[in-house]
């Protein structure tokens, strides 16, 4: 309580809370003010160490972890595997939901039935065979639009349990074809077009031959969908150090607490004594006030509303589970993952700007500002990091194990040479995993800029392009040089000749003159031999392993 017993709280009721040298450097911080101010000081002024006292009661509740010991029976819960499955799946006969995990799954529907169809129509959350193959399903309906509506009209009079595989579209296409009918991108797989599909959506195997056979019509005016379209990405997206932040601990030195010109005219004696005090109590930092917390308030409100909704969903094909102010978690299309996760941390520390009216990656505004629409909105400002982390994953992998997987990335990227840093994990659908883990710049050099660049070099459409063997082939060779730890004992000349050697054999171009063009590119635009000693990592394998998910995330073969 701000008050006790009819007045305001004072620094003795706070003993428990602190070591008496801190008591004791307050009091005097106290008595200071009171002599040295025009007025004298109010609860107000004590805000830091009120809210250090409830952030060490908040830590201490938090240890505490009630326990009921409990006895369960039967199958545990297919999503969740932490309860007890009691409700059986209408589609999927063999999945078992505990009770929590059927009311996500069917809130949708009781809000639709018994609150209001009109909002509640387009309730439910994308299913992830919709996210993974949205990328092939903006170029059905770029190219071939009317072929779509014709396979899914036919779903429709096929299919006695229609509603069953309707879904909305990503916001982004959704915003582009409004009046579009859906139909879940798992049925543009025709892995899926299966007789034991076919009958638990009561379609007739007659129908379902014409199914696949228009299926296959759309083949051939679009090309078939590749394996690597049936994967999505998860980003999960966290500030760095909010606890410090938070505490008063980041904030800038006590004399910037003031306008330059007024710290200049305060007497020497006042400024030196309160320096020396705000040193022992506050590592010489400003002190913490209501203030504060209501700007980081505002500047992570920024970032939320005006910022990361519109990059994940109006700009590119993602779906934004949440953003809690440093905390976002989002699905999006792997094809647009580089260029996700690099406007999400620039704008956290409000290193972008509005061109056109989309937003830009911009590492020279060290302002603090963005503006949009002749507004500037405050963000966290240059000083401010996140870190991010990612999880690849094809469309039939296990939920729960993607999100964990996804939340490691965010530990491992966190953890690693002092935060400001992304994890990246692609697991394939053999069991294979690849993790990547590096900071978002090492001087000049932004990594995901770069591999966004190096990304269109694989594509096959171009006139020049790199076959991605030359990854392999790097990773077969530097198996075989290297020690336990991953590092070498060749010297760095030797490994950038090597290196060199076997992309230049990589490449595939009409002439000697486009393959030198592209060699100049990737080597002197782009620096990749600059990007290989940039980046630290358990070993070699992790540089290797960033290069295999640039090319697994390009969008052209």
């Amino acid at each position: 309580p701000l008050r006790i017993d009819g007045r305001d709280i004072q620094i003795d009721d706070l003993k428990e809370f602190f070591q008496d040298k801190e008591i004791k450097g307050w009091e005097k911080l106290w008595n200071f003010a009171e002599n040295k101010g025009e007025f004298r000081p109010k609860v107000g002024f004590i805000y830091q160490l009120l809210y250090t006292a409830l952030e060490k009661e908040m830590g201490a509740r938090k240890n505490l972890r009630d326990f009921e010991q409990q006895e369960e029976e039967g199958k545990k819960c297919h999503v969740c595997g932490e309860r007890k499955g009691i409700f059986r799946d209408e589609f999927e006969e063999n999945e078992r939901l505990c009770f929590l995990c059927f009311t996500k799954r069917n809130m949708d529907l009781y809000l639709k039935n018994k609150v209001s169809k009109e909002i509640f129509e387009d309730f439910h959350f994308l299913s992830t065979s919709e996210i993974s193959l949205s990328k092939f399903k903006e170029k059905i309906l770029k190219d071939k639009r009317e072929k779509f509506e014709e396979y899914v009209e036919l779903f429709r009079k096929s299919c006695k349990k229609f509603n069953q595989i309707r879904s909305s579209l990503l916001p982004k296409l959704k915003k582009e074809y409004p009046d579009l009918e859906n139909i879940d991108g798992e049925w543009l797989l025709k892995e899926n077009l299966t007789e034991k599909n076919a009958e638990k959506l009561e379609i007739s195997k007659e129908k379902l031959g014409k199914i696949k056979k228009k299926l296959d019509e759309l083949y051939e005016e679009v090309g078939r969908p590749k394996d690597k379209d049936k994967y999505y990405a998860v980003i999960m997206l966290d500030g760095d150090n909010m606890g410090k932040w938070l505490s008063g601990k980041l904030l800038p030195d006590l004399e910037h607490a003031y306008n330059s010109e007024t710290w200049d005219k305060l007497p020497l004696d006042f400024k030196e004594e309160l320096k020396r005090i705000s040193k022992e109590l506050n590592e010489g930092k400003r002190f913490l006030t209501p203030a504060i917390h209501a700007t980081i308030s505002h500047a992570l409100r920024n970032y939320s509303i005006e910022f990361v909704r519109r990059i994940v969903e109006e700009e590119h094909l993602g779906k934004l589970v949440y953003s809690g102010g440093d905390d976002v978690l989002a699905f999006v299309s792997i094809y647009e993952l580089f260029e996700v996760m690099r406007k999400l941390r620039a704008a956290f520390s409000g290193h972008i700007r509005f061109k056109d009216s989309k937003i830009e990656v911009d590492w020279s505004n060290n302002t603090g500002f963005v503006e949009k629409g002749g507004m500037y909105f405050l963000t966290m400002g240059k000083n401010a990091t996140a870190s991010c982390g990612v999880a690849i994953a094809h469309y039939k992998a296990p939920f729960r194990m993607v999100l964990l997987k996804a939340r490691d990335m965010e530990k491992k990227a966190k953890s690693f040479n002092g935060k400001d840093a992304f994890a990246i994990c692609l697991m394939k659908h053999s069991g294979e995993e690849r993790v990547a883990v590096s900071h978002w710049r090492y001087g000049e050099i932004d990594i995901l800029e770069k591999m966004i660049e190096l990304r269109k070099h694989f594509s096959r459409k171009n006139s020049s392009w790199i076959s991605d063997s030359f990854i392999y082939t790097l990773r077969d060779e530097f198996k075989r040089i290297k020690d336990k730890e991953g590092k070498f004992g060749l010297t760095e000349g030797i490994l950038n000749s090597e290196i060199k050697r076997v992309i230049k054999r990589s490449v595939n171009a009409k002439n000697e003159k486009e393959k030198r063009e592209l060699l100049r590119k990737v080597f002197e635009k782009i620096g990749l031999i600059e990007i290989f000693w940039s980046i630290p990592g358990e070993n070699i394998d992790n540089f290797l392993n960033l290069l295999e998910i640039t090319s697994f995330t390009s969008p052209e073969d």
